[in-house]
């Protein structure tokens, strides 16, 4: 049947694994323990405005028990590979996984106060950083205003909850994972919301980032393709094939299809480059006795490497230096792009730059990451803006 095409994507996190959460214990022994844990969490988000019952918030502690119980998980499975000389690789990207903004931990196995996101920061990481792909997906729906406007639906969370159902009246539709993997049943219980479309509803399926998903059979991301088997689905990546994304290759098998990197640059799609490599006397650290340590803690004994910095350690004094080294490489007249390890990292790279540059411009170097918002978002247009051909002076 002649419904549709979904685009799913870009940039997806595939936050969900096909698993059994097996949440209540058998031992009943253990169960006032994980009634208290229930209790709880219905003790802080009762008192959030507009919750009048249980009902209100039964998705949110829903989807926080769930990425608790992934988290683990994925460790478990990261440990026994080790024990038998296999790499791991996890679903969900470091900067999102449990470990890293809810439960984040010191050295010595503490909690860290001072890590873990609350409040504001909190909010702005759930709003901006775990929901960040949908602005990605708006971008992809963007790309397709030369087809009439009642053509395109976006498959939007909040327009479901707001209908009760999911869009149908389109011809091409975009959404991401994690909204396929939302949703509720009739009776109001958390339910993949992918099944309200038939299975031979689109006819073509396009997944951008075809490489951030795992396609084994514990993977909630192959559960979808499965679904929609009957329609002709295109796996789209840029990233070369390699242990990480091994499952996706035999999951779509080899390319039908190879756009180098030389012919996208002969084509003048995207820019020639030249790789320079900057090497410093602290590529690797151990903390000695005699280092001061001005915030948090390090593990004695430790070697941190260059995966490790601006992550889970920081040296200001090495990062000033390689930024002295980057700007005295580049053109200050050219737009530039500088990609950084975390958000708090292109916070301090911006500052850095701010400090060095030639330019007068206040906004010379800006930050634009999930955090920085509709401001963000601008600075971002002004970039992209090809009458501008260099930043402001």
């Amino acid at each position: 049947m002649m419904e549709g095409i979904l685009a799913i994507g870009p940039g997806c996190l595939f936050l969900f694994c096909n698993v059994e959460l097996d949440i209540y214990p058998h031992n009943s022994q253990r169960k006032p323990i994980f009634q208290q844990i229930f209790k709880n969490i219905d003790d802080v988000l009762w008192k959030e405005a507009g919750c009048s019952s249980e009902l209100d918030y039964t998705e949110q502690s829903s989807w926080m028990l769930f990425l608790k119980y992934l988290d683990d998980l994925e460790r478990e499975r990261a440990m026994k590979a080790e024990l038998v000389g296999k790499s791991y690789g996890f679903i969900i990207d470091s900067q999102f996984q449990w470990s890293q903004w809810a439960a984040p931990k010191k050295a010595n196995g503490d909690f860290d106060h001072d890590t873990a996101l609350t409040g504001d920061d909190l909010i702005n990481f759930v709003d901006r950083g775990l929901a960040d792909r949908n602005i990605l997906a708006d971008q992809a729906f963007n790309a397709f205003s030369a087809f009439p406007e009642d053509a395109l639906v976006r498959i939007a969370p909040d327009e479901i909850r707001k209908k009760g159902r999911v869009p149908k009246n389109g011809s091409i539709f975009f959404t991401i994972f994690q909204t396929f993997m939302s949703g509720q049943d009739a009776a109001g219980n958390p339910a993949p919301s992918f099944g309200d479309y038939p299975p031979d509803f689109f006819d073509f399926i396009i997944i951008d980032e075809c490489h951030r998903g795992g396609a084994n059979d514990e993977s909630s991301w192959c559960g979808i393709m499965e679904y929609f088997s009957p329609a002709v689905q295109l796996g789209l990546t840029a990233t070369p094939k390699r242990k990480g994304n091994t499952d996706t290759y035999a999951y779509f098998g080899d390319p039908v299809y190879i756009y180098s990197l030389k012919e996208g640059i002969n084509d003048g799609f995207l820019t020639p480059f030249k790789v320079n490599q900057i090497a410093t006397t602290l590529d690797d650290y151990i903390y000695t006795s005699d280092d001061r340590v001005l915030d948090g803690e390090v593990e004695p004994g430790k070697l941190y490497e260059e995966a490790d910095f601006n992550k889970i350690i920081e040296i200001k004094e090495r990062e000033a230096y390689r930024v002295k080294l980057f700007m005295g490489h580049i053109d200050q007249k050219q737009k530039t792009l500088v990609f950084c390890a975390t958000q708090i990292h292109a916070l301090a790279a911006r500052d850095l730059i701010n400090q060095i540059k030639t330019s007068s411009a206040p906004n010379y170097c800006v930050r634009v990451t999930a955090n920085d918002g509709a401001l963000g978002e601008q600075f971002l247009r002004t970039f992209q803006d090809n009458k501008r051909a260099s930043p402001p002076s």
